[in-house]
């Protein structure tokens, strides 16, 4: 299994101890990890499942708070979608833009005519 699959599947356990022990045993960074092949990065499945330990873990090794995926959705989104007010007070606390389109859709759809 590749270290992305391992961690991923670390996240989807909400495993923090998991979580950092192999982003330090990969010397993972999270910024350079792609995601899944729909562009999901581990950030993102944290956020769908709440998971505010994983979250800060990843976030504490840089993970791109504002990363899109492939359906233009960044955690920020997913932690609104899923009405998670702490993981989006996380996300927000480290950054996370709340401008994207993708939390905006009537200012995308707006600049798109």
């Amino acid at each position: 299994m590749s270290d992305l699959g391992e961690l991923l599947c670390a996240v989807v356990l909400q495993n923090v101890t998991m979580v950092r022990s192999l982003l330090k045993k990969y010397r993972a960074d999270p910024i350079k990890m792609r995601g899944t092949t729909d562009g999901v990065t581990a950030l993102h499945l944290a956020a769908s499942r709440g998971s505010l330990d994983v979250a800060t873990a990843l976030i504490d090794r840089r993970a791109d708070v504002d990363r899109l995926s492939d359906h233009q959705l960044s955690p920020l989104s997913v932690a609104v979608m899923v009405s998670d007010g702490a993981m989006a007070a996380l996300l927000s606390r480290a950054g996370a833009d709340a401008e994207l389109p993708c939390l905006n859709p009537e200012e995308g759809l707006e600049d798109s005519s």
